[in-house]
């Protein structure tokens, strides 16, 4: 034991290096994935950038199952997330925007801006606690920048930048 500060203690230990397993999950041989999140239930979801129509797929048991096309038809989806409650949303880098999906009964989709004004929204995540960080795609002024969405008492998004 080495004495570090008054009744602090460090034990080392000796071991073989870790060796983290690496398999592959799910091969795409038609097309490209741009982002990837996790739905709690276990689900893989990944937008297909940068082909247009930008589209949200999910893998299940093995095949692509589309959960969401974007239109205008002419634009991409970007970064996809999962918040802590299991609600999708995903960015457009074009136009700056990130969107939310809301779950129909009949098990399709609508969206709502979520939020606007954010330059070439790229990737996107959440902590945690719901805070979502959305970061810039493209460095058009020579620098890029994260921003953050905090949860407000009730859990729900400020839209104010921090």
């Amino acid at each position: 034991m080495l004495l570090l500060a008054p009744f602090a203690f460090v034990e080392t230990v000796s071991c073989q290096p870790l060796k983290p397993l690496v398999s592959l999950f799910y091969p795409r041989s038609n097309g490209r994935i741009g982002d990837i999140a996790v739905l709690p239930s276990g689900q893989l979801l990944f937008t297909n950038y940068p082909t247009r129509p930008g589209r949200i797929w999910a893998v299940d048991k093995d095949r692509e199952v589309m959960v969401y096309e974007f239109y205008p038809a002419t634009q991409y989806c970007y970064g996809v997330a999962v918040s802590p409650a299991g609600e999708i949303y995903f960015s457009v880098s074009s136009t700056g925007e990130v969107f939310r999906l809301f779950q129909n009964g009949d098990s399709t989709y609508q969206i709502i801006v979520f939020k606007r004004s954010v330059k070439n929204a790229g990737p996107i995540a959440f902590s945690p606690n719901g805070t979502l960080f959305i970061a810039e795609m493209i460095a058009s002024e020579g620098s890029q920048s994260v921003y953050k969405l905090v949860p407000d008492a009730a859990g729900y998004l400020t839209r104010s930048w921090l």
